[in-house]
């Protein structure tokens, strides 16, 4: 049964392509991105080329939007485990660029985890609770020190961000390490046409949609028929309809309980009781 799986259902094209098929994402440069948000609003026609102005503005116009999407959950197509070395009896570590724990500044830290290595070979990851500022704040004794911590609070401060373990962790890397769970966050375009970024499905529609809605309301309307100016409803609706696509797809499964169901020795559950 599980050669007649794999060989001839799965792997074949009754099911999707076989295991040899590569599946190539879309690239493209900021200058594509550009061009093409001014052709779905008109101002650029088949064979016509950008400005440099137009592309300075698009670019400039394009990683505006970009960065506006990091604000959003649903954008991030992913969320990555990241591994950081704690030192002993310090609680607070800075995140950034050249900091403490190097790494972008996430937005948000999604979730964390205290990562023991008594036994290196077979290392036990705590999970940790994420505090709000008012949890944090209820905290008394901020000085507690444990070898165990239970709980991390993030400060989103810009352009450093501050994570600090409670309690204070009175073991380092040697014994421990902390994994943070962090959004994979898009990128901004480094330059107008020398670098092509790669995206998962659904993003190249939506940053191109998007992009011409963001230059509707700066683009030249001289030489805009009338007929394009008609289409730009549509367009700023295919844009949501891209970006809602893509947050459909990064929208994480949720985890169905129900504990007052569980299987117990005798008897069934009575939904009129609400006992065994």
């Amino acid at each position: 049964m599980s050669t007649l799986w794999n060989q001839s259902l799965f792997a074949q094209s009754l099911w999707g392509p076989s295991a040899t098929t590569t599946f190539v994402s879309i690239q493209f440069t900021a200058k594509d991105a550009i061009y093409w948000a001014y052709r779905l609003l008109g101002v650029l026609r088949p064979g016509q080329t950008a400005s440099q102005e137009m592309l300075s503005d698009g670019l400039m116009a394009l990683n505006d939007m970009m960065d506006s999407w990091n604000t959003e959950r649903l954008i991030a197509w992913g969320i990555t485990r990241n591994v950081f070395n704690p030192t002993a009896n310090v609680g607070s570590y800075a995140i950034g660029a050249g900091q403490t724990w190097n790494w972008p500044r996430p937005a948000r830290i999604e979730a964390a985890g205290w990562i023991s290595l008594t036994n290196p070979a077979q290392p036990i990851e705590y999970p940790l609770q994420i505090l709000t500022v008012q949890r944090y704040e209820e905290i008394e004794l901020k000085s507690l020190a444990t070898v165990l911590p239970r709980a991390l609070y993030y400060d989103a401060g810009f352009p450093v961000g501050t994570a600090t373990l409670y309690p204070i962790p009175t073991v380092g890397y040697t014994a421990a390490q902390v994994a943070l769970y962090l959004w994979q966050q898009v990128g901004l375009f480094a330059d107008i046409q020398t670098t092509q970024y790669a995206f998962p499905p659904g993003y190249s529609q939506a940053i191109k949609h998007s992009l011409a809605v963001a230059l509707m309301s700066s683009v030249n309307l001289t030489g805009i028929q009338k007929t394009d100016r008609q289409q730009w409803p549509l367009i700023r609706d295919n844009a949501e309809e891209f970006k809602a696509k893509i947050k459909s797809l990064n929208t994480p499964s949720p985890e169905l309980r129900c504990a007052d169901f569980e299987y117990r020795s005798g008897g069934q559950f009575n939904i009129l009781t609400g006992g065994y």
